[in-house]
């Protein structure tokens, strides 16, 4: 959101204050775009949706010209810029669950086994992969 009155003052947003503000989310290319839209669903919202884009930067460029508010990932807001935007945390947290497949049996390429051994030092750190196959060591 822009970095200015009403949010300066607050630690997070309520995911119900979306529905009176115009929202900027990505296009329905993107798994978090069905997310939200049934998030708006359950708590009866119905939301103003003023741009879709599937381009982060984009929506962030339409927050800082107050056309609305972004919903978007962590990872992403912490790389906005912080003198024109603020980032607070939406509540309730819309969570993801990301799973790692590869097929049983087959040949995993070096890179392929590094992707696994990072994600599991990552994200796993002391815990081990389901499957049949696992990850090298």
């Amino acid at each position: 959101m822009p970095r200015r009155a009403p949010w300066l003052t607050r630690r997070e947003v309520p995911f119900t204050l979306l529905g009176e503000w115009p929202v900027l989310i990505y296009n329905e290319d993107f798994s978090l775009y069905r997310q939200l839209l049934d998030a708006f669903d359950a708590a009866g919202i119905e939301p103003q949706i003023a741009v879709r884009s599937g381009q982060w930067d984009f929506l962030a460029a339409m927050v800082a010209a107050d056309i609305g508010l972004a919903v978007l990932p962590e990872p992403l807001c912490r790389r906005l810029d912080s003198q024109r935007l603020l980032w607070l945390p939406l509540m309730p947290q819309m969570l993801w669950q990301l799973g790692l497949i590869w097929r049983q049996n087959s040949y995993l390429s070096h890179g392929a086994q590094a992707w696994i051994v990072a994600c599991r030092e990552r994200w796993l750190p002391g815990e081990r992969l389901r499957g049949a196959q696992q990850a090298p060591r």
